[in-house]
């Protein structure tokens, strides 16, 4: 399905109770041949507000970071695990993740990415698990793992785990580890950016 239709399938959805407390669904923003695909946790209050992903603190640096190492935007897709802001923007919760799986699950059908991005340990975990390659992280913390690559041969894309950004911000070496991995995604993995 292209996004055209699927983003307002999104957006209608009622799969689960955080649609009753939040003000709109954030079913995520780019483009259907984006090559990187990035999965955060959740909305926050501005995402609600907006109808976007990652427009609050954290995603304005996110995107700061987007320009620093120069992705480009028409290669970028970013949704969340869970597209409806939790209460009081705790962490998600297992049902919602499962209630919004689907969607994700469709995103990337529909975009079909060469690399997905992880940015935070929901993501991570969830994204490990549900697209069969949990074993490949086992019982690691995202902070282990983030900037290290993981091919996923059934999928035929790259799984690259990160921090979220609003950890990265939490301090100087967080946030220079932070731009070393996006430098990594953005040039050192093989040929990923290039257009055929």
């Amino acid at each position: 399905m292209e996004l055209d239709k699927l983003h307002p399938e999104i957006t209608a959805c009622t799969k689960c109770a955080l649609r009753k407390g939040c003000k709109q669904v954030v079913p995520g923003q780019g483009t259907s041949d984006a090559s990187i695909f990035f999965v955060g946790e959740a909305p926050g209050r501005e995402e609600d507000e907006q109808g976007l992903p990652f427009v609050g603190r954290s995603g304005r640096y996110l995107r700061r970071e987007f320009q620093r190492v120069e992705i480009p935007p028409d290669l970028i897709y970013i949704t969340n695990i869970v597209r409806c802001r939790p209460p009081e923007n705790r962490d998600p919760e297992p049902d919602e993740i499962e209630a919004c799986w689907d969607w994700t699950l469709q995103l990337l059908q529909a975009i079909k990415p060469k690399v997905v991005v992880s940015l935070g340990k929901y993501s991570m975990t969830t994204l490990a698990y549900k697209l069969g390659y949990g074993k490949k992280i086992g019982q690691q913390g995202v902070t282990k793992l983030a900037g290290r690559p993981i091919y996923v041969e059934a999928r035929k894309f790259y799984a690259y785990p990160m921090t979220h950004p609003a950890y990265a911000m939490r301090g100087r070496a967080k946030r220079e580890e932070f731009t070393a991995h996006m430098r990594y995604l953005a040039v050192s993995l093989p040929g990923w950016l290039r257009r055929p």
